[in-house]
């Protein structure tokens, strides 16, 4: 496939829409103060880990399944946030989004050096009820930036617009998204008019800002 590059400010996104993730793995050297979050541990949620958290900790997020009960807000703070995964590159840290919740709320003091890297961010299971549906962003609603590698958004679900990822940034940089695959994401229908009337961004919404996206041959 001849390679193209679409360039532009605010939002880039280097991500396969279908497909595997890279089984080529980057090295992440841990943070001297690594918060460790598992079933069973002192941490239990990366909500628990944020509250003690500081700028230039690692979150290590242990193999397993997280229900997400709330939203994951992410601040000034530089953070990363790293799940597990294995030898073959299959990640093993999932977290599954409540109905009516947004997964990670990128507040807009959020910078690039926050990372997330290594997770699996699923959609609960079911159709909500209209009452319960998330609004904008099921997987994530980012008016600020960080960066995101390596990661699955699949089976979420918003109403209206972008079912996986909303992205609203007034100024400065939005989300980076890097080897990322999205799959299963989409948006519902509870029949209330909108300001166009249309379902949009299954996947990724993005509302006023321009996308930089590089397309090309992808060889695992």
């Amino acid at each position: 496939m001849p390679r193209r590059q679409l360039s532009f400010p605010f939002v880039r996104m280097y991500c396969l829409l279908a497909g595997a993730l890279i089984a080529g793995l980057s090295s992440h050297a841990i943070a001297q103060n690594t918060i460790t979050v598992c079933q069973g541990c002192q941490y239990e949620s990366i909500n628990a880990a944020l509250a003690t958290a500081v700028s230039g900790d690692t979150i290590l997020v242990e193999a397993g399944e997280y229900q997400v009960t709330q939203d994951i807000r992410l601040d000034a703070r530089e953070l990363t946030i790293l799940g597990e995964i294995d030898a073959g590159g299959e990640l093993l840290t999932t977290l599954v989004i409540d109905h009516g919740v947004r997964g990670f709320n990128v507040e807009a003091d959020s910078t690039a050096a926050t990372q997330l890297q290594y997770l699996r961010i699923q959609g609960a299971p079911g159709v909500p009820g209209s009452s319960k549906v998330s609004q904008r962003g099921h997987g994530m609603y980012a008016v600020g930036a960080v960066t995101v590698s390596k990661c699955i958004f699949t089976g979420l679900k918003s109403s209206r617009r972008g079912g996986a990822v909303y992205i609203q940034v007034a100024s400065g940089d939005g989300p980076d998204f890097i080897d990322c695959l999205f799959f299963d994401n989409r948006c519902i229908d509870y029949g209330a008019a909108t300001e166009d009337g249309d379902l949009c961004g299954g996947a990724v919404y993005m509302n006023g800002q321009d996308l930089a996206i590089i397309l090309g041959a992808w060889t695992p």
